[in-house]
This record gives structure tokens, C-alpha cells and sequence, in this order.
């Protein structure tokens, strides 16, 4: 319980404060709360969903979707600067995405190679090609 509850606030808040950039204090507490019991909603749904069978496949899921998420704005955004914050939000939707749409096809038994692969791919090849678009960034 004590990972999940910190892992909640610190969703709801990067929805509060990157999303949405609430100024106000008042508001932004509010609406964390709002974006606790949905985040928590949407888990909850994932947990008890047909498509889970397994702890372990799930744990790997989420493993999965940290590493499509965020591996490329995180290890990539070490070695350029300037990459604009357009590629991090676009490449983390993105292989959110696609690692979500491979999860469902692999449990339908449409594919049997595994997610993380697909999901890193396609966030960072995104992450990439808004970067070189975007022609601001500098290499170390």
C-alpha cells in the first residue's frame, strides 16, 4: 500500500502540474484529489479486467510501459539538449500506446513477441524524430 499511494499522488500531481499547469494552489489540490480517484479507477478496472490472468505477466506489462514511457526522454535526454518537450510527451503517449495495443494483441494470441520491445521501439523512434525535426537539440 505504501508504494501505491505514493506512485497515486505523484500521478495525480504530473497530471495537475504537467498537463494541465494549474497555477492556482487552491485548485491544484483539488483537482489532485479528482485525478487520485480516477488514476485509482482506471487501475482498479486494469486489475480486475478479463485480460489479467497473471501477477507476474502483469508486473511485466507495467515494467513494460515505465520503459516505453519514459526510457527516452530519460537516458536519450541525457546526451541532447534542447530536444523541445513536445518529444517526451509525444514519444511517452505513443509507446504507452503501442505497448498497451501489443499487451491486448499478444493476450488475444495475435503476436507472441513481447511488448517492452515494441512499446521502446516506437517511443524511441518518436522521441528521436521529433528531435531531428526539431533541429534545436545539442549533442554532448
Amino acid at each position: 500500500m505504501s508504494s501505491i499511494d505514493s506512485v497515486l499522488l505523484v500521478a495525480a500531481s504530473t497530471i495537475d502540474r504537467d498537463l494541465f499547469q494549474l497555477a492556482n494552489e487552491t485548485k491544484a489540490v483539488q483537482s489532485a484529489r479528482v485525478w487520485v480517484v480516477i488514476v485509482s479507477l482506471i487501475s482498479s478496472f486494469v486489475a480486475i479486467s478479463p485480460l489479467n490472468n497473471d501477477i507476474i505477466e502483469m508486473t511485466a506489462f507495467s515494467g513494460s510501459l515505465y520503459g516505453a514511457c519514459f526510457f527516452p526522454a530519460l537516458v536519450v535526454g541525457l546526451f541532447w539538449r534542447g530536444v523541445p518537450a513536445r518529444a517526451a510527451i509525444v514519444s511517452l503517449v505513443l509507446g504507452a500506446a503501442a505497448t498497451i495495443a501489443w499487451f491486448v494483441a499478444k493476450r488475444l494470441g495475435l503476436t507472441s513477441l513481447h511488448e517492452v520491445y515494441v512499446g521502446m521501439s516506437v517511443g524511441l523512434l518518436t522521441y528521436t524524430g521529433v528531435a531531428i525535426s526539431s533541429r534545436k537539440y545539442k549533442l554532448i
